[in-house]
Order: C-alpha cells, then sequence, then structure tokens
C-alpha cells in the first residue's frame, strides 16, 4: 500500500487501517465505510488546498 502524508500529518494508511479494523456484516457497510473514508479523505486534501492558496 502506497502511503501518502498530507501537511497536517495524517495519511491514507491509518485511515485504511481504520476500515479494516471494523467487523462489517455486509458488503453495503463497506460500502459505507469507504465512503466515510473517501470524504475524509477529499476533505483533508481540499483545506490543505485552501491553506496553500490563502
Amino acid at each position: 500500500m502506497i502511503e501518502r502524508k498530507y501537511t497536517d500529518g495524517t495519511d491514507t494508511e491509518g485511515n485504511a487501517e481504520s476500515i479494516c479494523s471494523q467487523k462489517f456484516n455486509s458488503t453495503a457497510e463497506i460500502m459505507e465505510g469507504m465512503k466515510e473514508m473517501l470524504r475524509d479523505m477529499l476533505q483533508q486534501v481540499m483545506e490543505s488546498e485552501l491553506e496553500c492558496v490563502g
């Protein structure tokens, strides 16, 4: 897995480990977890980009 560190110190590997550590009972729960992870990552990227511009 490729680890990418963001300017605020967070990383994608930590997010993936968080998803993997959960006990999912259905594919719907897996998809919801992945959506949450993507939403958080996009939020971090957008905040970092705004800090660079501002």
